[in-house]
């Protein structure tokens, strides 16, 4: 059953095909007697005469995709859910490592591109080792688990992520108006986990799980990804060393 509507298409179609001899091939969706609308492709070739060379006809194949169609929708769906999965910790639900090396000089780009202050973070958990021995593992899952909650929910704007980088260590990329505020964010970072006020008997004077992060802010446009890497570690290495629990920062 051809509707009103496809039926003027398709005279449409077939006469520009005869005005124009050769093929055509296109895609269209029809109502099928049992009222199931279908995707189907359309091939068609027009016709001639061997001594005139006279286009007397058309000739052509409708030829059902629906379920073709659907397949491919399907597998779109599940390679982008693996795509998904391929990026994303399974513990924490975070972007991974993985995601972190791609998004990471894409970032630094977009800040060169505009002008804008990239800062990167990597962060510690304090004493993580001996919080697994204290309380085992499945608390220490528990406690990854909430931090990484508490800095997923601490970014301030669309554009700033944050990723499991391996075991306990995190990382966040962020923007800044300068590197006064990235610090004071950084801070901010430190406290919120602070305050989550997760027991943690042999992290020293704290007595609760604490972070200590190494801050990089970006302001002459460094794209050097490895430099900048370890730049940051370098500077965690020093809150820990000052005493855990702190912000060590510097600029590049």
């Amino acid at each position: 059953m051809i509707p009103h509507e496809l039926a003027t298409v398709y005279y449409e179609k077939d006469k520009k095909l005869l005005d124009s001899p050769g093929t055509q091939v296109y895609r269209a969706s029809v109502k099928c007697s049992d009222n199931i609308i279908r995707d189907f492709s359309f091939y068609k070739a027009t016709v001639v005469e061997n001594e005139s060379k006279r286009v007397i006809g058309i000739v052509g194949v409708m030829l059902d995709i629906t379920e073709l169609e659907r397949h491919k929708s399907e597998l779109k769906e599940k390679n982008k859910l693996l795509e998904n999965l391929s990026f994303t910790d399974s513990l924490t639900g975070l972007f991974n490592r993985r995601k972190f090396d791609i998004v990471f000089p894409e970032q630094l780009k977009l800040s060169k591109r505009h002008d804008y202050i990239l800062n990167f973070a990597m962060i510690d958990v304090d004493n993580f080792k001996l919080y697994n021995d204290t309380y085992g593992h499945s608390k220490g899952d528990d406690a990854l688990i909430a931090i990484a909650d508490a800095l997923l929910h601490s970014l301030l704007r669309p554009d700033d992520f944050v990723f499991r980088l391996g075991g306990e260590e995190f990382g966040l990329l962020f923007y800044s108006t300068d590197k006064y505020s990235a610090l004071k964010f950084a801070n901010t970072i430190r406290m919120v986990i602070q305050n989550l006020e997760i027991e943690h008997a042999n992290n020293e004077k704290f007595n609760s799980v604490t972070i200590s992060l190494g801050l990089i802010t970006i302001e002459q446009h460094n794209d050097d990804q490895l430099i900048l890497y370890e730049k940051a570690d370098k500077c965690l290495y020093q809150a820990k060393k000052l005493g855990k629990n702190k912000v060590v920062s510097t600029t590049l």
